[in-house]
C-alpha cells in the first residue's frame, strides 16, 4: 500500500512538473507604425505577457521596433491577441433604429434608384433586417458586404442628414457570428465627440462564466468610473437605450440596464471561447498600447 501511494505521489509530481514547464519558446518582432514605443508601452506589453509567460525579455531595436522572447504554455494565437489588441475600452450610449431610420433610409428610398447602386440597395436591406425597438443594433450584414454599407454610411449625403437632425453618432460593427453575419450599431457621441466613458478606468478584470456556462469577463472600475457607470446605467434604464461596450472600435456587447448599477462592476459577454476571453481579460487589465504589427513570429522549441 505504501509503495502504491509513493508511486502515485511520484506520478503526480512528475505530471505537475511537466504541466508547469513551458512548452513554447517564442521570439517575436514587433513594429509600431503610428507612434514611438515608449518605456511605458514596453512595460504595458510586459505586464500583458507576464501572467501567461515566463522569462519575458523585450529588447528595443529602434524607436518603433522591438524584439520579444518568452516561454509559455499558451498558443501563438493567444500571444498574438495580447500584442495585436491595443485594448482601448469605452462605453457608449446607443441610438435606436427608430431614431436612425427616418433620417437615412427614407431619403435614399425616395431619391435614389436602389437597382442603380448595389451599396444603396444593400444599405436598405441591412437596415430593414433589424426590427424596430427590439434589438440594440440597427442592422445586420454579412461580413463580406460591410464595405458596401460603410461606403453609404460615410457618404456626404448621410452625414449632412445626420448633422441636420442633430444626430451626433458614429456607426460601428459588432463581432461576426459563426455564419459571418455581423451587427451594426449607432453609437452616440457627446458634444466633444467622445463616448460616455473611456480611458483607463478598469481596476481589475477576471475571466468568469455566465449562468449558462458561457465565457465572460468581469471588470471592476475605479471609484470615479463607478460613479460615472452608475449615472450612465441610470440614464439607460430611464431612457431605454442600450450601452455599447466597445473595445478598439468593435462592439463586444450592448446590454440594456433595468436600473442603476452601483459598485462599478459589469460583465462583458460575447461570442468568446475560454482562450479568447482569457486573452482579452489580460488586455483590458493593462493600459492601452499602440497598434502593433508582428513582422516575425519564430517558435524555438526543443
Amino acid at each position: 500500500m505504501k509503495t502504491q501511494l509513493f508511486l502515485l505521489c511520484l506520478l503526480l509530481n512528475l505530471s505537475s512538473c511537466i504541466s508547469i514547464k513551458p512548452k513554447n519558446n517564442f521570439e517575436i518582432y514587433i513594429t509600431s507604425q503610428s507612434q514611438e514605443l515608449t518605456t511605458q508601452h514596453l512595460e504595458t506589453i510586459k505586464n500583458r505577457l507576464d501572467p501567461s509567460s515566463v522569462d519575458v525579455i523585450i529588447d528595443t531595436e529602434s524607436n518603433h521596433q522591438a524584439r520579444i522572447t518568452l516561454k509559455t504554455n499558451t498558443t501563438e494565437d493567444y500571444i498574438r491577441t495580447l500584442l495585436e489588441t491595443p485594448g482601448s475600452l469605452a462605453f457608449y450610449e446607443t441610438a435606436s433604429i427608430k431614431q436612425i431610420m427616418p433620417t437615412i433610409i427614407d431619403p435614399y428610398t425616395a431619391e435614389l434608384n436602389p437597382e442603380r447602386d448595389r451599396s444603396i440597395k444593400h444599405f436598405n436591406e441591412v437596415f430593414m433586417a433589424s426590427p424596430p425597438n427590439i434589438t440594440p443594433f440597427i442592422g445586420i450584414s454579412n461580413i463580406k458586404d460591410t464595405a458596401l454599407v460603410n461606403r453609404t454610411l460615410h457618404a456626404e449625403k448621410v452625414q449632412s442628414l445626420l448633422e441636420k437632425e442633430n444626430l451626433n453618432v458614429k456607426f460601428v460593427w459588432g463581432i461576426p457570428d459563426t455564419s459571418d453575419n455581423i451587427t451594426l450599431y449607432a453609437l452616440v457621441l457627446n458634444p466633444s465627440g467622445k463616448p460616455a466613458m473611456h480611458g483607463n478606468f478598469v481596476e481589475n478584470a477576471r475571466q468568469t462564466f455566465s449562468q449558462i456556462g458561457k465565457p465572460t469577463i468581469n471588470i471592476a472600475m475605479n471609484p470615479k468610473a463607478a460613479r460615472d457607470w452608475e449615472d450612465l446605467t441610470r440614464r439607460a434604464a430611464t431612457d431605454r437605450f442600450a450601452i455599447a461596450i466597445v473595445i478598439d472600435n468593435q462592439v463586444h456587447a450592448a446590454p440594456m440596464a433595468i436600473e442603476a448599477i452601483t459598485g462599478g462592476l459589469t460583465e462583458i459577454s460575447g461570442n468568446y471561447t475560454v482562450e479568447s476571453a482569457q486573452s482579452l481579460t489580460q488586455v483590458i487589465s493593462t493600459n492601452v498600447i499602440p497598434q502593433l504589427e508582428i513582422t516575425k513570429f519564430i517558435t524555438n522549441n526543443n
